[in-house]
């Protein structure tokens, strides 16, 4: 159990951190941007400059006029252009990583719960078919453990929704069960931030304005907690600072 304990704490711990590095992105980004504005406008103005300075070339009547009162406009319209491009690709890179870091989290606990309740686990895997000559060949317990093995390599590329299923049905919370205050799990909530993912990896959402962004990584980040505290709640875990010091010590971080 101890063990067991020590693993939800860390994957608790890495998910944390990991998240931070998202939001490091994105401060760090919106800090950003009010230098990176001049410096991609003045970029813009010397391109309109060459483009529509007056010379043999030139198709206007008067390129004196088309710079002073058509280029400036331009020039702001090619900037907040790019600035909003710069700005959905971020959210977008954001969005494709935080469900990542929840579907890797949902994996995670669902190994943290065949630690302590094997029975659960024989139950969910009980119709898998087993080889005659494994069966022969390993006691009951290790033939259970590589079953657990076998299938937890295919479930990590099946759905988030598989994992966050198994996460229910090991813990059976009872109905509106708080996990964290002033959150409650939206199925379809999560359904339709899948599929924005799914639009995002293959085009058709990639460069589009993500409304409410900071909202829904936030929601993401809440619901990889909410499984964390679904599992400590059903086999009595608690987060301990003995065990996320153990983190930083393995990583040879610790002072």
């Amino acid at each position: 159990m101890e063990d067991a304990e020590k693993v939800l704490n860390h994957i608790f711990l890495r998910t944390g951190n990991t998240w931070g590095i998202i939001t490091a992105l994105r401060t760090t980004m919106e800090a950003g941007l009010p230098t990176a504005r001049a410096a991609i406008e003045a970029g813009n103005a010397e391109f309109m400059r060459r483009q529509l300075s007056g010379g043999q070339g030139s198709i206007f009547v008067d390129p004196s006029k088309v710079v002073s009162d058509l280029a400036k406009g331009m020039v702001r319209g090619m900037t907040d252009m790019t600035l909003t491009q710069a700005r959905s690709s971020m959210d977008a890179a954001s969005l494709v990583f935080a469900h990542s870091l929840l579907d890797g989290a949902a994996l995670d606990y669902c190994r943290v719960t065949t630690m302590v309740d094997r029975s659960a686990w024989e139950e969910i895997l009980k119709a898998r078919q087993v080889p005659l000559h494994e069966i022969k060949a390993r006691p009951f317990p290790e033939l259970v453990q590589r079953q657990i093995d076998d299938y937890f390599e295919t479930l990590e590329r099946e759905s988030l929704f598989r994992k966050i299923d198994l996460v229910y049905r090991v813990c059976q919370p009872k109905p509106k069960t708080e996990t964290i205050k002033g959150y409650r799990f939206d199925r379809e909530r999560l359904e339709k931030l899948d599929r924005l993912r799914h639009d995002i990896i293959h085009g058709a959402a990639f460069g589009q304005p993500i409304a409410g962004i900071d909202d829904e990584l936030d929601y993401m980040l809440k619901t990889s907690n909410h499984l964390m505290v679904l599992v400590a709640q059903r086999f009595d875990f608690k987060l301990s600072g003995e065990h996320l010091k153990s983190f930083y010590l393995d990583r040879g971080q610790a002072k």
